[in-house]
């Protein structure tokens, strides 16, 4: 074999050796990029999965937080005034807290709520989370706008129900290589609250669905007047209520008694407390509520009584009570707010005891109401809606909101 012919095998051997590392190097180069496209879309699947839990668990924050407030204000502001015209509020930009966009394109931990104070969640003159609330290494966003149905327009509520858009934003860390690019994972989801007011009745006393039978010994009293020089003693949707009395001096009220039976029929909100299937789902409701809740401040709170309570002394129970049982107060042993009978539920008041707020009689039998000495109850809606703001939000509407959606 000649020297040349040597040289040229050598060096096609070397070019084939070129040509297998070149080959080897992008096999490699498209398995690292194929792997890590893998891994990107397993992280971006997982990271989808968090965020939209996430977003799930700030509907029932939002709702947590917006029970107790009256929803004018929020929808007004801090400053209780209109911060946009009418226009503005129906835009996707305004019922959004944030901008799809800058969700998406925006460093994560710079973002926060943009322009005026408009149905952002506050307290304490304080917008809540205003930086968003971290939680899963998500952040979230809220704003509450009214419902397009209401006759009271964006900013002022009129049928106790409210739109609730929770935005949610995670970062996703995309590169190849030494090349990074900012990428967000968003979620927008809509929610539709409304508040449950049905329990609020026009009359110290309110009896939608059956006739209660009602004595009142001398010094008893059903005031009607305490709060509002409009109040009613006594409201019944069955016929009047069967009363005995010392002196017509014990009811006061414009009027004393009421019939309610015709508001009934075209009220919608008090038709349902007729309704034996919404009364056995609000028994499971709230006995589950009222084991989950959290005493307020002023210790108000949910009481689930399904075999009765009796208070007596100076004890003092605030805020809104179920009871299926006997309910009986003596000495001075007050109630402030609402008190709900249902069943066969028969109340009982003797000496100086108190309800301040009302009392709603559900029963489905005979109900009988008795109030010796200077026992009373009186009438104050003020008292009423402090305790109906105890009663969780109704959930009436749900979607996701995606990009192409108003």
């Amino acid at each position: 074999m000649t020297p040349g012919n040597n040289r040229g095998q050598a060096g096609f051997a070397l070019l084939i050796v070129l040509l297998f590392v070149i080959i080897s190097m992008i096999s490699i180069a498209l398995l690292l990029a194929i792997s890590q496209n893998i891994a990107s879309l397993t992280i971006e699947s997982a990271s989808a999965a968090r965020l939209r839990a996430t977003v799930l668990s700030g509907v029932d924050y939002a709702e947590s937080k917006l029970r107790p407030l009256d929803f004018d204000d929020i929808l007004k502001g801090r400053n209780h005034s209109a911060d946009a015209d009418i226009v503005t509020a129906a835009g996707i930009q305004f019922r959004n807290p944030l901008s799809r966009t800058s969700m998406m394109e925006s460093e994560w931990s710079t973002l926060s709520y943009p322009g005026p104070d408009d149905g952002l969640l506050y307290a304490g003159g304080i917008v809540l989370n205003e930086r968003g609330l971290e939680l899963n290494g998500c952040k979230l966003f809220f704003k509450v706008t009214n419902n397009s149905d209401d006759p009271g327009g964006p900013f002022h509520d009129t049928d106790d129900s409210v739109l609730v858009r929770v935005a949610g934003v995670t970062p996703l860390q995309t590169s190849f290589f030494a090349f990074r690019k900012i990428r967000n994972l968003c979620e927008i989801v809509e929610v539709r609250y409304r508040r449950n007011s049905i329990f609020l009745g026009p009359a110290a006393i309110y009896a939608p669905i059956r006739s209660p039978e009602i004595v009142l010994s001398t010094g008893g009293l059903i005031d009607g007047l305490a709060e509002v020089n409009t109040g009613v003693a006594i409201g019944t949707g069955a016929g009047p209520a069967q009363i005995r009395l010392d002196s017509p001096d014990q009811l006061r009220g414009n009027p004393a008694q009421i019939d309610l039976s015709d508001r009934i029929q075209t009220d919608s909100r008090m038709r349902w407390l007729a309704d034996p299937a919404f009364m056995e789902h609000w028994k499971v409701r709230v006995s589950e509520y009222a084991t989950a809740q959290s005493v307020t401040d002023e210790g108000a709170q949910i009481y689930w009584l399904p075999s009765g309570v009796e208070l007596s002394g100076s004890e003092v129970a605030r805020g809104i009570a179920f009871s299926s049982g006997g309910v009986k107060l003596s000495g001075s042993a007050t109630v402030e707010g609402l008190l709900i009978l249902m069943d066969s539920a028969a109340l009982e008041m003797t000496d100086n005891s108190r309800i301040r707020g009302g009392v709603v009689v559900l029963g489905d039998q005979g109900m009988h109401l008795s109030f010796t000495d200077s026992a009373r109850v009186e009438y104050s809606p003020a008292s009423i809606m402090q305790a109906l703001q105890l009663l969780p939000l109704s959930r009436t509407a749900f979607r996701y909101v995606l990009p192409d959606m108003p």
